[in-house]
């Protein structure tokens, strides 16, 4: 049979030693060599656990106002709309902006490596005339968004005169496939 033995655990936090006897359990607590268990969570668990304890410890100190302090005839300091978004002011591109960026778009039709509206951005705020001078001032430089929007319109124009152009060839031979069929017709009578 067996004689239920007594343990003694370390007191210590996270040590994990167990003695049968007494005077070991002092032995250990007087060498202080504890034995912790690994641990087993990474880096980012452990501080969310410590971040979790400390906002747990922490005391929230709360600030009443009474209502009846509170100047119910102070105005806004603001005017009434001030939050609303202003209408965009909308500016025409200048004809050179247009001619600069309309000869990149071709150059990028005809090369098969369209320009990136990017690069055209960059480019734009360098580029000079034969004279050495800024082809565009500071206020006509343009973006790279405009120039992307400005792209597509371009893109967008020329698959609408392709597909009318597309339109008018398949009328025509349409046209010619029906006059064809009335000469046949009329030679075979």
């Amino acid at each position: 049979m067996f004689l239920k033995m007594k343990m003694f655990s370390c007191p210590e936090e996270f040590c994990k030693r167990t003695f049968m006897k007494y005077g070991n359990l002092l032995k250990h607590l007087d060498i202080g060599k504890h034995s912790k268990p690994k641990m087993t969570q990474n880096l980012s668990d452990r501080t969310k656990v410590l971040y979790s304890i400390q906002i747990e410890n922490k005391v929230v100190k709360y600030t009443y106002v009474n209502a009846l302090t509170v100047d119910s005839t102070d105005t806004s300091k603001f005017p009434k709309g001030w939050a609303l978004k202003l209408k965009r002011e909308l500016k025409k591109f200048t004809q050179s902006q247009k001619n600069f960026m309309t000869d990149k778009f071709e150059i990028g039709e005809r090369s098969g490596q369209k320009c990136d509206p990017d690069d055209v951005s960059t480019l734009m705020r360098s580029v000079k005339d034969e004279h050495g001078r800024r082809l565009f001032k500071p206020v006509e430089f343009l973006s790279t968004s405009q120039i992307a929007s400005f792209f597509s319109r371009l893109a967008l124009k020329k698959r609408k005169t392709s597909l009318q152009e597309y339109s008018e060839e398949d009328q025509d031979a349409e046209n010619d496939a029906v006059n064809f069929r009335h000469l046949t017709d009329l030679a075979n009578v």
